[in-house]
């Protein structure tokens, strides 16, 4: 290995580094980085009994190189400035959009583009607290950015809590893979704001009704959160299980605004409430055991909703129970339409959190049960449940758990040079009280293979719970 690295170091003498990206990680602590557009090179010297890296001004111990990556393609950056808080090191404001430029550097990796004109706003609950700002972005129409579907609507996921930056991409592949409706396409990104590095980010697209997302017919289908914010215009309760049910979308005054002779936004918004509340009720019914015919699958799509239990499951999200951020859609009302389950989100608090307990680290362990809403709950006692779900968990492990842990090493590495960047950007722990990150994402490696360690031991605790018979 020493013999190699001094071929490289020898050969990389005579090499420009114009059109690369070159990232020098190191093993004691630090981490270098040559921008792309500086005429620097490598050079090995020997100086007295040192030997040396030398690029522009630095040098670095032979001895401290770990490993040097050059690339061709990188994460793209996306820098933002607010021409009315040309100061601002964020965004400040989660209630009100604010006008914004955004330039894109694709980095090799997408387009670039410059100069779009957008609207940006803060977003999140509980994330809005944390150090790092999640963000929501707003174009007048529709806009493909970092090579992602058009849209007017994305958000950038901040992963602030997370030191893998890991865990809301990991479950979104996995969702991609096992067929969850819709699943969200997502591109890491660096981002800046008003010339300044504010972090790593996910962007992905804002979840509602259109083209980029829930690719449904608005004014026939619904979008239901199932949500304990309970903070939409049009709501309510289940009487079953006391289920915060909201409309995420469509805009039901918008709908009525363009059909005058259609139902009224209340009126509508009854419709939709009877509609659920009687697919519920059967549920429940058959989990009371209070009907000898289980029916639920004339209500509900149970393919739709393991695959989407899985892969809640495989993370323990137990925000599943809360209910927060549980998506499910209709196309229409009516028992000629079924309710299926989708898409998935918000992971950040699931996987290998930790809490922080009597100034310990004690980390979320891999043999815990799901705790799931009361809807779910009754899903789980269907006859229809248990089938379905042994064959798509079966495929899960025998066909997307081999991929999973590929992607896991490739996308990691991929990703490694940003981790070091927000490693230093945002170098202390962070305790949110219900979660803990108890290391920077510097140690990219050692993160991601703690990640790693516990969905094996996750899935190899699914698979005992399959064979007693068990989902959770």
């Amino acid at each position: 290995m020493k013999h190699l690295l001094r071929y490289l170091l020898l050969f990389m003498s005579f090499l420009s580094l114009n059109a690369e990206k070159t990232y020098i990680y190191r093993n004691d602590g630090g981490f270098n980085q040559i921008p792309y557009g500086d005429d620097l090179r490598l050079v090995h010297r020997i100086v007295g009994t040192d030997s040396l890296l030398e690029f522009g001004a630095e040098r670095i111990p032979l001895n401290a190189i770990d490993s040097i990556a050059i690339r061709h393609t990188d994460v793209p950056v996306l820098s933002f400035t607010f021409p009315e808080n040309p100061e601002a090191q964020w965004v400040t404001d989660k209630i009100n959009y604010i006008p914004a430029i955004l330039s894109v550097d694709g980095a090799g990796m997408t387009d670039s583009a410059y100069g779009l004109e957008l609207s940006v706003k803060g977003r999140g609950n509980a994330s809005w607290g944390f150090p790092k700002k999640p963000m929501r972005l707003k174009f007048d129409k529709k806009t493909s950015i970092c090579g992602m579907a058009p849209a007017k609507s994305y958000v950038l996921l901040a992963d602030c809590i997370d030191q893998s930056l890991m865990r809301n991409a990991t479950a979104l592949w996995i969702a991609q893979k096992m067929g969850v409706c819709f699943a969200n396409s997502f591109v890491p990104c660096q981002v800046w704001v008003n010339g300044k590095f504010a972090g790593a980010y996910l962007l992905t697209h804002k979840i509602g009704i259109n083209k980029a997302s829930v690719n449904i017919d608005e004014t026939a289908g619904i979008l239901f959160e199932l949500s304990s914010e309970y903070d939409e215009q049009y709501k309510f309760r289940s009487p079953r299980n006391n289920l915060p049910v909201m409309v995420k979308d469509p805009d039901f005054d918008k709908l009525y605004v363009a059909d005058p002779d259609g139902p009224t936004p209340d009126e509508r918004l009854a419709l939709w409430q009877a509609d659920f509340n009687g697919a519920e009720d059967v549920a429940e019914d058959v989990a009371e055991g209070l009907t000898a015919t289980d029916n639920v699958d004339r209500y509900f799509d149970m393919r739709s909703f393991v695959d989407y239990f899985i892969v809640y499951n495989i993370a323990c999200n137990s925000e599943i129970g809360f209910p927060k951020s549980v998506y499910m859609f209709k196309e229409g009302l009516g028992d000629d339409y079924l309710y299926k389950f989708g898409p998935a989100w918000d992971f950040d608090v699931s996987f290998n959190r930790s809490v922080l307990t009597a100034g310990e680290n004690e980390v979320y362990e891999p043999n815990h049960e799901m705790w799931v809403n009361g809807l779910f709950a009754s899903l789980l006692l269907s006859r229809h449940f248990m089938p379905i779900y042994e064959e798509r968990f079966n495929y899960f492990v025998n066909e997307v758990f081999p991929e999973l842990m590929e992607w896991m090493d490739s996308y990691s590495e991929f990703i490694e040079p940003l981790a070091r960047l927000e490693g230093l950007r945002y170098p202390n722990p962070h305790n949110a009280g219900f979660i803990y990150r108890p290391y920077s994402a510097f140690r990219n490696r050692e993160n991601v293979e703690e990640l790693k360690t516990w969905i094996k031991n996750r899935v190899a605790y699914l698979q005992l719970r399959l064979s007693k018979g068990e989902p959770r």
